[in-house]
This record gives C-alpha cells, sequence and structure tokens, in this order.
C-alpha cells in the first residue's frame, strides 16, 4: 500500500509538471501572438522576424526564433523572412536561417531567388543557389533559374514599356546575378508565357544587352521556332523599329551565322 500510494504521489506531480509547462508553452505563444498583431498593426503590415531580416541582424533572429517564431512565418504581405534577407542583400541572415531549416525549396525559395537577383545581390544567389533552390520546380515545371532569369527579362520588358529602360535598383550587381544563373544551368533556349517567348527575344526586347550576349555565349539559338513556328528573329523582326533593338537584331543574326556549319 506504501509503495502504491508513493507512484500514486510521483505520478501526481509528474502531471502537475506536465501541466505547469503546457500552461507555460501556451501562455508564451499567446503573447507572441499578440505581440506580432501589435507589431503589424504599428509598422504596416510587418513582424518582428522579418524585419530582423530585412535589417540583417542575425542576433535579434536568434532571439526571435527562441521565443517561439516559426522561421518560415510571413508577415501580412505573404512574405517570410529568406524573402525579406534575400532581397536587402543580408548573407549572414540568409545563412542563418537557411541554417535553422528555412524553406527554401518552396514557393518562398524561388522568390527569394528572384529577389536577389532583381536587387543585385550576387552572393546572396550563389548561397541559393549552393543549397539547390535553383532545382525546385517552379511554376511552369522549369527549374527556379529558368523562372527567375524569364521574370527578370518580363520585368526588364515591362519597364522598358514604361519608359524606364533598365531601372533596376543595381543593374551591374542584377548583370552579374543573372549572369551567375546562365552559367549554373539555366535553360537558354527557354520559352515562356501566354505568347510562348523564347528568353532571348525578351532579353533583346528589354534592350538588355548583357543578357542577349550571356544567353548567346550560353548556347541560345535565335533560329530554333516555339511551339507557334516562331523563333526569337521571327518575332524580333516585326519589332525592329527602335534603333537599339536593330542593334541587337544585328548581333544575334551574326550568332546565327557563327552557329551554321
Amino acid at each position: 500500500m506504501k509503495r502504491a500510494n508513493t507512484a500514486l504521489k510521483r505520478m501526481s506531480v509528474a502531471a502537475s509538471v506536465i501541466v505547469v509547462l503546457a500552461g507555460f508553452l501556451l501562455w508564451k505563444r499567446i503573447k507572441v501572438g499578440l505581440e506580432d498583431m501589435l507589431y503589424s498593426s504599428i509598422n504596416e503590415g510587418g513582424s518582428p522576424l522579418t524585419d530582423a531580416a530585412s535589417s540583417g541582424n542575425v542576433q535579434l533572429l536568434a532571439q526571435q526564433l527562441a521565443d517561439g517564431r516559426d522561421v518560415n512565418q510571413r508577415d501580412e504581405h505573404g512574405d517570410s523572412p529568406i524573402f525579406w534577407a534575400s532581397r536587402c542583400g543580408k548573407v549572414q541572415a540568409v545563412q542563418f536561417l537557411i541554417d535553422n531549416k528555412a524553406d527554401i525549396k518552396g514557393e518562398q525559395g524561388d522568390r527569394a531567388l528572384l529577389q536577389a537577383t532583381l536587387f543585385g545581390h550576387p552572393e546572396v544567389v550563389k548561397l541559393l543557389d549552393r543549397y539547390r533552390v535553383g532545382d525546385n520546380p517552379a511554376p511552369g515545371n522549369h527549374c527556379a533559374r529558368d523562372w527567375t532569369i524569364y521574370r527578370v527579362a518580363s520585368i526588364a520588358f515591362t519597364r522598358t514599356a514604361g519608359e524606364q529602360r533598365g531601372n533596376f535598383e543595381n543593374p551591374e550587381g542584377t548583370e552579374e546575378c543573372v549572369r551567375l544563373l546562365i552559367n549554373d544551368g539555366c535553360d537558354p533556349n527557354l520559352t515562356w508565357g501566354p505568347q510562348d517567348y523564347p528568353i532571348l527575344a525578351m532579353a533583346a526586347l528589354s534592350s538588355n544587352r548583357a543578357m542577349v550576349k550571356d544567353l548567346l555565349a550560353a548556347g541560345a539559338d535565335p533560329d530554333r521556332p516555339n511551339k507557334y513556328g516562331k523563333s526569337t528573329l521571327d518575332i524580333l523582326s516585326s519589332q525592329n523599329s527602335d534603333p537599339q533593338l536593330k542593334e541587337l537584331i544585328t548581333l544575334i543574326r551574326q550568332s546565327a551565322r557563327h552557329r551554321e556549319p
């Protein structure tokens, strides 16, 4: 009987400890949630974790995670810490987030690679690519490298149409990032979008001479037809009123001649 009572007391103590711990963890989670809600209302939808990532404050990131926040927590705009650290070129923060199991192989990883490229952060691009972000299938069953390169060309084309040609935050940095991704295995003959435009055509239409030259050097074929039977040269020849575009068409034609057996 005495042993039974002792066992019951021990079980009671253990149960009490478990209840206290569970209550503490629940209180901590509620506290963090309330803090984040207040922070978001004051800081235009941001979160402590994403703001720490964008500033590159690794010590603060570590504290935020220790407080119980999810490393993949998104702010009210749907963006994660790895997105913001990549966009802002915070290499140490990106490495820290990767080490702490940030999702770099899903949608946020794809978007992080795109942001690092658009804002011209080659060291971040190298880091993300090293951890195989580029091997993740993105929209259209293309890898993230291909998707990123095409998005850069598309955005440049949109800005060209809006008289903001080449208006990137850091044009030289973006060119270096694009070159890295092309050299690391981007498909130079990629076609995409409703019109199935070749990436080489998009680069030329956006007057992105550096991308055109890099794609040609990587083996882009200006005579290869897309699913509508239109090659890069076919597409460009129908829109050659711009002097810069005419110059690029000449460059591409010269490349085509060199490819002829």
